[in-house]
């Protein structure tokens, strides 16, 4: 496993300055901006995984990254739930203490 690659990967492309650049103009939209740009984030991480030769993908399916970064925010919010109720647990200790 190369986990330079994983420093080195955006970098490969010849226009990852315009990628990333739009990448984060679309981050400042409030809610469905960092929404999308997960999905995008994860299109990424497929590609890695199934060792896929184009690069950074262009972002000519807003919705599609919408739509996958809706279902990332779902299962980020659900794992932490846990650790939510825990904090929310110590808070209220503290305060009736």
């Amino acid at each position: 496993m190369d986990f330079g690659s994983a420093f080195t990967y955006a970098f490969q492309d010849t226009d990852w300055l315009k990628k990333v650049g739009l990448a984060a103009l679309i981050f400042l939209i409030p809610i469905i901006g960092p929404i999308t740009v997960m999905g995008w984030g994860l299109e990424i991480t497929r590609r890695v995984i199934n060792n896929q030769t184009d690069l950074l993908p262009e972002w000519n399916d807003f919705g599609g990254y919408l739509s996958k970064g809706f279902r990332g925010f779902v299962v980020t919010l659900a794992l932490s739930i846990p650790s939510l109720l825990i904090s929310m647990c110590q808070s209220g200790i503290s305060v009736a203490i």
